[in-house]
This record gives C-alpha cells, sequence and structure tokens, in this order.
C-alpha cells in the first residue's frame, strides 16, 4: 500500500508500531530475584511472616513468564498474608505482580484496577522504590490498552522518582521514546532513543542498546530516509548477534526487511522476513509473529498474490485478536480492507477498513488513522462513492500533514546534530588525554633506545647462529615451492569454478571472494558488504549460522545446508552452502571458508514435485470424502443395532477395507465386512465396486440370501474388472464376510469368502468358517459357489466380522504379527462388556501392539450384540 504523493509505503509505518509495542517494555521488568524457587521454597520452613510474603513474590515473579498460573498462586497468597498482618509494602507487590500476570493474559481491565490499587498503596506507606515499579507496570498495561498518554504520565513519573532516589538505572527511557513515537512526537522520540543509546552506550551495556538504536532507526524509516533507518538496524542486528539476543536479531531483520521493502527490493524483503519469522517462532511470542506475517502478507498482496496475502493477514488478524493487540488487529482489519479493495469486493473492504479505523481513532494511533484514511479513500473510489472518497482522502492528508511537517522534520535534525556533536566533544576530551599519555611515552622511549644500543652489540652475535639457520632453511625453501605451487593450482581452480567461495575471519567477517562469487551474485565484495553487511550474521540466507559454526567446530566436520539469497537485480536463487573452519593449533577458528552452491533448478523441480505431490494429497483428499459419503450412517446402524460398535482405521487416506448396511426391515438387516485387494487409492477404487455392486444387487435385484449375494458379486466383480476375458491381467478382488441377522427371531444367515464370523456366547467362541474362495480373480468356476450356514441365536450373543488388517499388524516386543490366536483372546477377555467399551478396549490395544511400527493394512472389525 503506497503513499502517492511521497512513494513512501505507509503501511510499513503502521507494522513497525505492532513491532515495538511488545518489546521495548521488556526492560521494566515488575520484581526480580536471583534465588532459585527451591531454595525460597525451603525458606518458607522458618521464615516469619513478612519474609514469607517476600519469598511468595519472589517464586511468583520467578514463574513469571514460565508458568504464568503458578505464578498467580504465589502472588495471591502473598496478597492474603500481607492484608493479614498489614504488610502495606508486601500487598503493593503482589498486586503489581498479579496485575502483570493479567496483562499477560490480555485482561487489562482488570490488570489496571490491581495496579492502580498498588500505585495508590505506595502513595500511602511511601514506598517509592515500590512506586517505581508499579508506575513502569502501569505504563506498560496502558500501552498495551493504547492510553498513550496516561502511558507517557505514569512512565514520566516513575522517571521523577528514580532522579529523586538517585535510581538512574531505572529510568523507564525506552519506554518514554515508545510512547514518544506512538503519539507522533518524532523529535522527542528521538531525542529520548538516543539519550537511552548514550547513556547505556556508556554503561557498556550492549543488550541495552538494541531496542534504542531500532528506535532511532524507525523514527528515521517514519521520515523516509531509508539509509540512515537502515544503519541503526543494521548496528542493533549487530549488537544483537553480540550478545546473542534471538529477539534482538528476528526484529532487526525484520526491520531490514521494511527498508528494502520500501525500496522496491521486494525479493529481497521477503527474505529478511522469512529469516525473522523463523526466528520469531522459536521464540514463542504471538505478537511478534503477528508483525512478520502482516509484513509477508504486504509482500504477496504487491506481488499479486492475493491468495497468499490473505492467508498471511488472517494468520496475524488471529494472533493479534488471541493476545488482544489493539494495534495488531487495527492493522490486520486494514490491510484486509484493502486487499479486498484490490479483488474488486469494495463492501467488503470498506468495512473491514471502517473497523481498523475506528479501533485506531480508540487507541490514538495517528499512523494508523492515516493508512485507514488512505486506504478507506481507494475504497470507496473502486465502489464508486467519489464524495466519501474525496473526504477520507482529505482527512488522510491533514493526518499526513500533522505528522509530517517541516519543523518536525528540523527538530529531529538539530537532535541528531546535538548527539553526534557529543560524540565528538567525547573525542577530543579523549585525545586529550592521549596526548599525555603520549609525551610519558616520549620519555620512557629514550630510556628504551639506550637499552637498543646495548642490545644491539648482543645482536651482532645472534647474526652469525642466525646465518648456520638460513643455510638449513634454504633446503626447506625448496619444499616450500614445491607446496607453493599446489596451492597455485588450488588457487586457479578457486577463480574459474562457477561455484561462489567466500572467506572470513573469526569473527565471521567477510575478507574475500572468488569471481564465481560476482558471477553468482551480481556484487563485487565491496558492493555487498555496502548493501548487506559485512558479517555472516547479516548476510547468511540461515538464521542459524552460528549453531552451524558451532557445529562444526564441535564435530571438526564441514557443515551444509540450503539458504535462499537474492541477487543484485533482484532475482532469488537457492544455494546450498558448505561450511569449513579453519582452526589453529589451540581448535580456535582462525578463518571459515563457505562453498555456495547453485540448486535454484533443483529447488524448483522439489517445489514442482511438492505442488503435484499436494495436488495429489488433494485429490486423494477429496476422494475420501466422496468414499466417506457412500459409507453407511452410523446413526441408522446403531438405529437397528444400538449395541454394536464399527472399528475403521484406514492405512491411507482411503481405504480398501469398507463396511456395508442395509436394512430390510425393522428387524431383519445385512451387515458386511469387506477387504479388497490392496489399500489406498487402488483398495478406494475396488471398494467403491464392491459397493455399488452390494447396493445394486440387495435394493435392486431385491436379493437378500447371503450366499447368493456373493455368488451374484462375484460375477459383477469379474464382469466389471473383465476377468472373463483370457487376456486381461486383473487379478483383484475382495474378500468378506456377510450376514442376515433377524433381531425379531434371533436367527443368523452367514456366508463368507474367505473372511470368517467369530460368535461369543458366555466364555465360549465359536468360529464359523468361510468358503475358501475370494470374489473376483482367477479361480476355476467350480469353486465359485458360496454355501449358506443358519445359526439360532440366544440373548446376550456377540458377534464379530473383521479384515485381516488387524491381526497381521506387527508389533509387541519382537515386532511379531498380532496372530487370530491373539486376537480371539482379546474378544474372549472382553466380550461381556458395552460393545462401545469393546471398542476402546480393541482399539488401544491395537496401538499399543503397533508402538511405532507403521500401520500394515486397512483395520476394519464390527461388533454386534443381539
Amino acid at each position: 500500500m503506497h503513499d502517492t504523493n511521497s512513494g513512501t509505503n505507509s503501511s510499513l509505518f503502521t507494522a513497525r508500531c505492532l513491532l515495538w509495542l511488545f518489546f521495548l517494555f521488556s526492560s521494566c521488568s515488575v520484581f526480580g530475584l536471583n534465588s532459585k524457587t527451591d531454595s525460597l521454597e525451603k525458606a518458607l520452613l522458618t521464615a516469619t511472616d513478612s519474609v514469607k510474603v517476600n519469598a511468595f513474590i519472589a517464586l511468583a515473579n520467578e514463574d513469571l513468564g514460565k508458568t504464568p498460573e503458578t505464578a498467580s498462586v504465589f502472588a495471591e497468597k502473598a496478597l492474603i498474608l500481607s492484608r493479614k498482618i498489614n504488610f502495606g509494602r508486601g500487598e503493593a507487590l503482589a498486586l503489581n505482580t498479579l496485575g502483570t500476570i493479567r496483562a499477560q493474559k490480555g485482561d487489562y481491565a482488570y490488570a489496571l484496577a490491581q495496579l492502580m490499587l498498588a500505585l495508590h498503596l505506595t502513595e500511602q506507606i511511601h514506598e517509592p522504590g515500590v512506586e517505581i515499579k508499579v508506575l513502569n507496570s502501569l505504563g506498560t498495561v496502558q500501552v498495551s490498552m493504547g492510553n498513550y498518554e496516561a502511558a507517557l504520565e505514569s512512565f514520566l513519573r516513575s522517571e521523577k522518582r528514580c532522579k529523586e532516589l538517585g535510581e538512574l538505572k531505572s529510568i523507564p527511557l525506552n519506554n518514554i521514546a515508545a510512547v514518544y513515537y506512538f503519539l507522533g512526537k518524532y523529535e522527542k522520540a528521538l531525542g529520548a532513543y538516543l539519550g537511552a543509546l548514550e547513556t547505556y552506550e556508556k554503561a557498556g551495556n550492549k543488550r541495552a542498546m538494541i531496542n534504542p538504536l531500532m528506535g532511532v532507526g524507525n523514527v528515521y524509516m517514519n521520515q523516509n530516509n531509508l539509509s540512515k533507518s537502515l544503519e541503526y538496524y543494521r548496528k542493533a542486528l549487530q549488537m544483537a548477534t553480540e550478545v546473542n539476543s534471538k529477539q534482538g536479531i528476528a526484529k532487526s531483520l525484520n526491520n531490514m526487511g521494511m527498508v528494502f521493502e520500501s525500496s522496491q527490493q521486494k525479493d529481497s524483503a521477503l527474505v529478511y522476513y522469512i529469516r525473522s519469522l523463523h526466528i520469531k517462532e522459536e521464540i514463542g511470542d504471538k505478537n511478534i509473529i503477528a508483525n512478520s506475517l502482516l509484513n509477508i502478507g504486504n509482500i504477496y498482496q504487491e506481488q499479486k498474490k492475493t491468495g497468499k496475502a490473505m492467508e498471511y493477514y488472517n494468520r496475524s488478524y488471529n494472533l493479534c485478536a488471541e493476545t488482544g493487540n489493539k494495534n495488531g488487529i487495527a492493522e490486520s482489519e486494514i490491510n484486509i480492507g484493502h486487499l479486498y479493495s484490490l479483488m474488486k469486493q469494495p463492501e467488503e473492504a470498506v468495512q473491514w477498513i471502517n473497523k481498523g479505523l475506528e479501533l485506531a481513532l480508540q487507541i490514538k494511533r495517528k499512523e494508523i488513522i492515516k493508512e485507514a484514511w488512505y486506504q478507506l479513500s481507494d475504497a470507496y473510489s473502486v465502489n464508486g462513492s467519489y464524495q466519501k472518497a474525496l473526504e477520507a482522502y482529505r482527512n488522510y492528508v491533514s493526518e499526513k500533514d500533522s505528522l509530517m511537517n517541516e519543523e518536525n522534520s528540523k527538530g529531529m535534525a538539530e537532535v541528531q546534530t546535538k548527539y553526534e556533536t557529543a560524540k565528538k566533544e567525547e573525542k577530543i576530551e579523549l585525545l586529550t588525554k592521549n596526548k599525555a599519555l603520549d609525551e610519558a611515552e616520549l620519555n620512557k622511549q629514550k630510556l628504551v633506545r639506550n637499552f637498543f644500543v646495548a642490545g644491539s652489540l648482543f645482536l651482532l652475535l645472534v647474526a652469525f647462529l642466525l646465518y648456520n639457520r638460513y643455510l638449513i632453511k634454504q633446503k626447506a625453501n625448496a619444499s616450500l615451492a614445491a607446496l607453493n605451487s599446489e596451492l597455485e593450482k588450488l588457487s586457479a581452480v578457486v577463480r574459474e569454478t562457477d561455484n561462489a567461495v567466500i572467506i572470513t575471519d573469526a569473527a565471521g567477517n567477510l575478507e574475500w571472494v572468488n569471481p564465481g562469487f560476482r558471477q553468482m551474485t551480481g556484487y563485487t565484495l565491496d558492493e555487498y558488504k555496502s548493501t548487506h553487511g559485512g558479517n555472516l550474521d547479516e548476510i547468511s540466507g540461515n538464521p542459524e549460522i552460528r549453531n552451524v559454526i558451532q557445529k562444526s567446530v564441535s564435530e571438526n566436520k564441514a557443515i551444509t545446508y540450503e539458504a535462499i539469497n537474492v541477487k543484485k537485480n533482484g532475482e532469488s536463487f537457492w544455494t546450498q552452502s558448505t561450511l569449513t573452519p579453519i582452526l589453529d593449533e589451540t581448535g580456535q577458528i582462525k578463518k571459515i571458508i563457505i562453498i555456495d552452491t547453485d540448486i535454484t533448478q533443483r529447488k524448483h523441480a522439489e517445489d514442482e514435485v511438492k505442488r503435484k505431490n499436494q495436488d495429489i494429497t488433494d485429490s486423494i483428499n477429496y476422494a475420501k470424502q466422496i468414499q466417506t459419503a457412500i459409507l453407511p450412517s452410523r446413526d441408522v446402524i446403531r438405529k437397528h443395532l444400538p449395541d454394536s460398535f464399527i472399528l475403521f482405521k484406514p492405512k491411507d487416506i482411503v481405504s480398501g477395507d469398507f463396511y456395508f448396511f442395509s436394512a430390510i426391515n425393522d428387524h431383519q438387516v445385512l451387515i458386511a465386512a469387506v477387504d479388497c485387494t490392496g489399500h489406498g487409492v487402488p483398495g478406494a477404487f475396488m471398494s467403491m465396486i464392491g459397493n455399488n455392486l452390494l447396493t445394486e444387487i440387495i435394493t435392486g435385484k431385491g436379493i437378500t440370501e447371503p450366499d447368493e449375494i456373493l455368488n451374484q458379486l462375484d460375477k459383477g466383480v469379474r464382469h466389471a474388472l473383465k476377468q472373463n476375458d483370457a487376456s486381461t491381467e486383473s487379478k483383484d478382488g475382495m474378500d468378506l464376510a456377510l450376514c442376515l441377522l433377524d433381531t425379531k427371531t434371533l436367527t443368523l444367515d452367514y456366508a463368507g469368502a474367505n473372511r470368517p464370523l467369530f460368535l461369543l456366547r458366555k466364555q465360549e467362541l465359536t468360529e464359523l468358517k468361510p468358503d475358501k474362495s475370494a470374489i473376483g480373480g482367477f479361480q476355476s468356476d467350480q469353486k465359485r459357489k458360496f454355501t449358506l450356514q443358519h445359526i439360532q441365536l440366544q440373548k446376550e450373543d456377540a458377534l464379530y466380522l473383521f479384515s485381516d488388517g488387524y491381526v497381521d499388524q506387527f508389533g509387541g516386543p519382537l515386532a511379531k504379527k498380532f496372530m487370530a490366536k491373539r486376537f480371539r483372546q482379546l474378544l474372549a477377555d472382553c466380550h461381556s462388556q458395552q460393545m462401545s467399551a469393546q471398542q476402546e478396549l480393541i482399539d488401544q490395544t491395537f496401538l499399543s501392539w503397533k508402538g511405532q511400527n507403521e500401520q500394515v493394512d486397512d483395520i476394519l472389525v464390527i461388533g454386534i450384540r443381539v
């Protein structure tokens, strides 16, 4: 989404809002103790009441980020005990912790109430140290609620208290700067960020420097100063890499992606966004994940891939809704609305954008408000509502002018100049000190010179010995020349190869690349450094590059990995990289060599295979829906056979086993367990044939005798598969057990084709054996007659029909088949239970037996109690 007047991608600015809301406040810990949970719990046994309160609060904060439910229990205990002993400080800290826990869950109203109560209490008992903690927590919640002016007031009060107490390290510098940024006061935001940066730099706190570096980058990004913003984002990435801050690395990569997106380098932006997303998913923070999803959606939207864009926008919207992130919700709603505009669906577009605008106005987010008016103007234009479009555009211009005025930009330039002047003054002071040190060093050098004259006489003696060593070295040089010859050959290979060869120092800083690197990427080494950075952590398409290096060193071998990269012309390409660290005699990294091979064609082929596989899988899934639809309804079966179960577990998506049911009248039913040749797609085709033929024989022809049904089914299968033709190669068929059950007379007619029927009466199992003939196939006509078995049943008899998949499953301690004997015993052990309980037991027994082994066939077991 673009600002047509300034050429700025305005959606990028609003995306930053979501990013900054949920990490700048990480520096404001509510309460911190280094004691371990177990030692605190032990201390509770003998502690006084006030000590117990402090211990409970410490335990709560220990669990705050890991198990908030447990933290809440400890905080509640601290609160109750504090009120019991009238311990105001403990009560305030407990309320502060409870408010923080509620805010983490998105219950901001409750959190605000708890924190306001805690703040009032600290003022009554005169506890300014606790008041600082509560004010910082309160400000954080107010930001989450979109009440930035109130948040600023809380943070400024905290700053005032910190200065009064001399607790300068506790001043919420980043938070103050961030709120100024959210309020559109960019000059003050820049001053606050630079002030925070200077403070943390003097303290040597590199981790704390990450956020203000990115904050300065954001302010410049907002003013469309892309080169300056990229400079600060790279500094933030370098700092995050040095301190191994995954969160800092992820956010820096995300912000650099925004710069590339604004400069129309969409493929490069997408690479950075995806790298950032992968790291964020490892961290598991839903809000910053939502931000990356939104940015990736923007790229797909600009590439006209509306389906992919909508997928990512919806994922972002859902995550923000889960966490109650109003900024993210508003941003997602506006982007979804804009996408509907592009899809020529203006009614939906207006609806979504108005939702986002309403929320942005509620939380007073100027950047989001500006973007909403711009997109609303566009949506109304698509809809033909030109008067409304003009009105919306005027509102957009008004908001833009208030954010991008000359005085604001001038003021920021002055702030930056003051910061740089202060840095220069520090350098001058340092030079003055160095001059004094130089004079002292000069006197020291005079003494050294006198010592040198005396030492020279000694060196003349040593020279003679060295000459002798020289003669010995001459012989070694002959060997060295041969080695140099080999190295020259190797160098020629490196120069001529199409692969890119990269050499870095021990810290991963780029030192040298071969001509193949320029051929592959289009960049010279200097161009690549200026555009992408000079360290592996910045340029590698693998976000885990540091882990790769460490693994390579620990295992003392080269490591191969794949990554996506971007050429100078913006074209994306895949490389397979082989990373080899060169170690010194102490095992420390001396150099790192990386050889990149272009595998783009291979990856495209893989993607094509994946796409085709997905198409096939989608087709099979659709086939499953069809197969499921033709299976008889379980409710219909239970209506006629209330105490029954069907355990049906296909090996693949579709099944070669199927069950058949037909009610002849209110007391007679036909039911069958059918096992077709094969499983998966071939088996599913056979099951469709079998189901259709059974329906035609029973419903169409009115045949209900099980033996005759099988005779007719056999003829139908052979005809359908042309097995009567001597030239056919089809040997497919099916096995099944089919019975006609009369629930009124308690009689059973059974016929089977290679599948038996088990009858369990009390503890005795009777097997009704089938004919040793399959349905279909190449058997002789003499074997194609199926016989009928008639049984008089008794009340509470249990019947079981099944395919052979269950008994053929490999598993158990020796990875052997389950076997029919073990299956008979299982049925005998459970047959007295209700059929639903039997199904559960039979299923659990199967899963336990199978264990980690693959399921070898489709599973079908039918149980009926009469």
